[in-house]
């Protein structure tokens, strides 16, 4: 009798021993088939993510082989500020409706003159000066550089100088490099070449044309003009010549200009003669700033460049914002986005 309460008791830690076995087998076989259910769930997002990448890929391959891409040409105004810049944000716009990327390019250069700008994409001659190459792709040698009608340039100004290299003189490749000077960083003072490859000493001709990388892989591209507030014009009719040849160069039309701040009390002169030579490749900065509340007293004077800008010279947030979608709009209003979307949608002219 002695024996019994032992005998149950074994009973019981038997019994107790084979649920615990049973609970342990368990639970690793739903451990396993959870590791196998995530490990199909993971393959499965990864082939759908693979996709997606490869489908939006192919996307932003055939809308960059139609579009080609916007190319934005200016000063500190254009450079802006990481985010705070009218380029970025055109780039944000095309890619939240159309669901593809093309290339938007800021060329703003701090400091950099209209003449300047101009020369850099192509549109006016940049030349140089007969000078002796040297052989050696190790020697840096000083170079004269100078634009259209002997123009002095002050490219190569600023510490990121977007467009410019590498450049070709006579087919051959070269860096051209620039030293502003020390009193004035608004004007370049010196200018040197420097070859890729070794090869022969060759003289380089007098007005020999300095090919820039924006001229050759932008001069397809939608192109986006602001210049006029760094200086590099005579008079208001020297500005007037310069964006001439601005349209010249832009043969296909797929251009847009930026009218200037603030030219004083010509401004108003300066903003009715440009929309009659432009049209809707013009965009009135005057008009369109003035609707802004920027917490300023602005008028169409001096005070109007100072009210859009903050003090590093860069346009204020709200001021950017309000310009990359008047650009945007207006190039869809010239007919640039006139095609179907990736959606199925007709994208028809709109715009202000």
């Amino acid at each position: 009798m002695n024996n019994i309460p032992k005998i149950i008791l074994s009973l019981l830690a038997f019994f107790i021993l084979v649920g615990v076995v049973y609970v342990v087998v368990s639970d690793k076989g739903l451990d396993r088939e959870k590791l196998l259910k995530a490990d199909s769930e993971s393959y499965a997002f990864m082939q759908e993510k693979r996709l997606k990448m490869q489908t939006q890929g192919e996307k932003n391959n055939e809308a960059e082989a139609k579009y080609h891409g916007i190319a934005c040409y200016g000063d500190l105004l254009t450079l802006g500020e990481a985010e705070n810049s009218y380029p970025y944000l055109i780039d944000r716009k095309i890619e939240d409706e159309f669901e593809f990327r093309i290339p938007v390019e800021n060329l703003g250069i701090r400091n950099e003159n209209a003449v300047s700008v101009l020369a850099r994409m192509g549109a006016v001659p940049l030349c140089i000066r007969s000078f002796k190459m040297n052989p050696s792709n190790q020697v840096i040698t000083p170079v004269n550089v100078y634009a259209d009608n002997n123009r002095e340039v002050n490219i190569l100004c600023g510490d990121d100088n977007p467009g410019i290299n590498p450049v070709t003189l006579n087919n051959i490749e070269g860096i051209l490099y620039g030293k502003e000077f020390a009193d004035n960083p608004k004007r370049t003072e010196y200018f040197y070449f420097q070859r890729d490859l070794k090869g022969e000493s060759v003289t380089i001709p007098e007005g020999t044309l300095i090919e820039t990388k924006a001229k050759r892989e932008y001069a397809d591209y939608f192109k986006i003009l602001w210049i006029g507030n760094s200086g590099g014009y005579s008079s208001l009719n020297d500005l007037y010549e310069q964006y001439a040849k601005f349209k010249e160069y832009c043969k296909d039309e797929k251009y847009i200009i930026i009218g200037m701040l603030s030219n004083g009390a010509n401004i108003s002169q300066y903003n009715k003669q440009m929309e009659k030579l432009y049209g809707d490749h013009f965009i009135n900065t005057t008009s369109l700033f003035l609707t802004i509340d920027m917490d300023a007293v602005v008028s169409e004077s001096a005070v109007f460049a100072k009210a859009c800008t903050d003090n590093k010279g860069i346009l204020k947030p709200e001021a950017t914002e309000a310009l990359a979608s008047c650009i945007y709009d207006r190039m869809k209003t010239l007919g640039f986005f006139e095609t179907e979307n990736t959606n199925g949608k007709s994208n028809a002219k709109s715009g202000n």
